[in-house]
């Protein structure tokens, strides 16, 4: 099961301090300072913080349509 944790791009594990260009990996658009999701392969990922990758809201609905 895929899960998607919305998070604001002015987080600082995007660049461990205040980013300016925080791009989505669907496509590559830069969406800092609005929010986006982090997606996880599983509950264990999710659980240890560990995502598989970060997606605007139209991506994610896009490619993970399924993503809780």
């Amino acid at each position: 099961m895929i899960y998607a944790r919305k998070v604001r791009t002015t987080d600082p594990r995007f660049s461990g301090g205040v980013p300016f260009e925080v791009l989505c990996n669907g496509c590559k658009r830069n969406i800092y300072s609005g929010a986006g999701y982090l997606i996880y392969l599983g509950k264990k990922e999710m659980a240890k913080d560990q995502p598989f990758d970060f997606y605007c809201e139209d991506c994610t609905r896009r490619y993970f349509p399924e993503a809780k």
